[in-house]
């Protein structure tokens, strides 16, 4: 597959209110963790014009600069100036934002400017597109990957509970289908943890490697067709894997030989 068709995911927010957070960027087919960072407190590595969201994607998307790779990420890290800057290193990128975002067009910041449901509006900087679409409830989207005219169709389930179509902007379907890779990797990474509680910070961190190693080991043996036309289950994976590093190790102590007694 061409590297231009490559999409990439970053880490959306997660609601978790403690711990240790790990910036990721992720495989958007199957959730290969590609890239991370661990937080190392506000005002690290942050750049004043894009925050700690955007200087975040532009460090976990250095390795893509020039590679037209598309790239997908939530509210926390959308913003007009990040995407113009992604734009000039060769990057595409799409994202839900925030309307109170600096840059937002102006006329798009209203609690409701659209009417029924499949409704959508757009604006037009250059390649920046910002779209707002009425779905349960209005929803904006930036995007530098889509023309602002393009749109399709999405199913969604109605108050008389029937299933129809609804016309939905380009920006709104890719996201959708695009969006979604770290929550992916992260939840296979947390099947069968082997975090152990510690006060250490570098244990946890030390844990983070090895479950993200196997869960990514396990994402490329899915693609290793010599082995077997059907991958096995991830937990088989883990077992094998298990029995492959212990080997023949046993922990087990021998019991100490016997002494002979000395006869004088």
């Amino acid at each position: 597959m061409p590297e231009q068709d490559i999409p990439q995911t970053v880490l959306p927010q997660k609601p978790v209110k403690r711990g240790i957070k790990v910036w990721v960027r992720a495989d958007s087919h199957n959730g290969y963790f590609s890239q991370f960072e661990v937080y190392q407190g506000k005002g690290s590595n942050t750049t004043p014009e894009l925050g700690l969201g955007g200087s975040v994607v532009k460090t976990l998307t250095r390795p893509l600069v020039g590679k037209q790779h598309h790239i997908f990420m939530d509210n926390f890290f959308t913003s007009p100036a990040l995407f113009m800057d992604l734009l000039q290193d060769g990057i595409y990128a799409c994202g839900t934002v925030r309307s109170n975002r600096r840059g937002f067009p102006q006329d798009l910041k209203g609690k409701r400017i659209l009417k029924n449901r499949g409704d959508f509006t757009v604006r037009q900087s250059g390649q920046l597109t910002a779209t707002v679409w009425l779905d349960n409830k209005q929803v904006q989207v930036m995007a530098t990957n889509v023309q602002p005219d393009e749109r399709g169709t999405v199913r969604r389930r109605h108050t008389d509970t029937t299933v129809r179509e609804v016309q939905a902007p380009t920006a709104i379907i890719s996201y959708n289908k695009w969006m979604g890779g770290v929550d992916r990797g992260d939840q296979l990474r947390q099947y069968y943890h082997l975090r152990l509680k510690s006060r250490k910070v570098y244990k946890y961190i030390f844990w983070f490697l090895v479950d993200a190693s196997i869960a990514n080991a396990f994402i490329l043996h899915q693609y290793n067709t010599s082995t077997s036309t059907r991958p096995s289950p991830f937990k088989a994976f883990r077992l094998e894997l298990a029995k492959g590093l212990i080997g023949n190790y046993n922990s087990r102590k021998r019991a100490a030989p016997t002494a002979a007694p000395v006869v004088p």
